[in-house]
């Protein structure tokens, strides 16, 4: 008999766990096995279960029971354009009324990100870790995030969840892809790259001293088809490769703490 766990502290442990690719895409969540895993009643894991169906980090079938949310190619375009629609406004808003205090803001982080050099999905976890800070500062200092509390703050919060999982996945799948052929995970990983370089952050930067608003919002879907492309070519660049269906269990399983603790808060 277990003892009767947290409902919230259950959830986030699970949830966590998906997100971190602990329970890989597509893995069946047997409710004995998770019973075992979390030390806690099937009763309070079906709860837990049903709330991750909601977020889309779980799916449920009649008679086949709970499975991890797969990933796919047209899911991670499709938050690629929530996103630009979501932080594109929030961004877009923020130029229109920011004031000399926030342009002070923007400046001062984009000062910081420019320090950290662009990292590839084979950084040293230090590095990623330093990028993946400032760069999430400097987009949260963009739609001033202090300052905004609405549902489009809670919708970007949660668009940056669910990709979390797919950039952890398309880093370890790099790595792997990486061992087998280093050619072709090297023009992927420049790809990658790309996306994440100081030049679009700097359009960002100036468009945002600008004042103007309505191109601010054009800017910004720019840069987020910048990152849509990034991934089309990863999700393609091989012919042989179904990206999305690698099995990168292997690479997670040497991740160091440090590694999975710099990917956190990464999105592009």
């Amino acid at each position: 008999m277990y003892p009767k766990p947290k409902t919230e502290d259950l959830y986030q442990k699970v949830r966590n766990d998906i997100l971190r690719l602990e329970l890989s895409p597509g893995e069946a969540l047997r409710l004995p096995a998770l019973s075992d895993r979390y030390q806690v009643g099937q009763t309070p894991l079906r709860e837990c279960l049903n709330r991750l169906c909601g977020d889309g980090l779980a799916t449920v079938e009649h008679n086949k029971g709970f499975r991890v949310s797969e990933l796919s190619l047209p899911e991670i375009l499709e938050l690629e354009n929530a996103r630009a629609v979501i932080e594109g406004t929030l961004f877009s808003r923020a130029v229109s009324s920011g004031d000399e205090g926030w342009e002070r803001d923007v400046a001062g982080a984009f000062h910081m990100l420019l320090r950290s050099p662009a990292p590839s999905v084979f950084s040293a976890a230090e590095d990623i870790n330093v990028w993946a800070r400032r760069h999430n500062e400097f987009h949260e200092t963009l739609i001033n995030v202090r300052k905004e509390n609405g549902w489009l703050v809670r919708f970007r919060k949660m668009l940056g969840e669910q990709l979390q999982r797919y950039h952890l996945f398309i880093q370890l799948g790099l790595q792997k892809i990486g061992n087998a052929n280093p050619e072709n995970a090297r023009h992927a990983a420049e790809v990658f790259s790309a996306a994440m370089a100081h030049e679009p952050h700097q359009q960002l930067y100036e468009i945002a001293l600008s004042g103007d608003a309505d191109e601010a919002l054009k800017v910004f879907e720019q840069h987020s088809r910048l990152s849509s492309r990034a991934f089309s070519s990863l999700a393609s660049f091989s012919e042989e490769t179904d990206f999305f269906a690698l099995d990168v269990s292997s690479q997670l399983a040497t991740q160091s703490a440090q590694e999975m603790e710099a990917l956190d808060d990464r999105h592009i």
